[in-house]
């Protein structure tokens, strides 16, 4: 998630949340996109102002910062491992351009800890 992000990205993108339809599917949950975070999500699409749109990215940029840490990923020219649950990318087939659909992977939803 960056805090300069062009208000034309969509915050989901960085929470994992699967696409529908070539939308970020807000009725998706996880135990980072939580309730809380859809209403901040929801918040800062209806601002009116730049200044409180950025003061609501920070909130969100806190949150995915304590929910979501990252690791740092290093990708192989010729050879690709990733869970069988990783889905989205595949997109370019043969490992070409791996890593350029980063925001469209996510995990197949599994029981009680990711729901749709």
């Amino acid at each position: 998630m960056s805090r300069t992000s062009a208000r034309e990205d969509e915050p989901e993108r960085s929470w994992n949340v699967p696409l529908v339809e070539g939308r970020s599917d807000r009725t998706y949950r996880s135990d980072a996109f939580t309730d809380e975070i859809v209403k901040l999500v929801e918040r800062e699409e209806r601002a009116l102002y730049p200044e409180r749109r950025e003061q609501i990215r920070d909130l969100l940029f806190g949150a995915f910062s304590k929910n979501l840490p990252l690791l740092p990923l290093m990708f192989l020219a010729d050879q690709i491992i990733a869970q069988p649950e990783l889905h989205g990318w595949e997109v370019g087939g043969g490992g070409r351009n791996f890593g350029i659909t980063l925001e469209r992977w996510h995990f197949a939803g599994s029981g009680a800890r990711a729901k749709r």
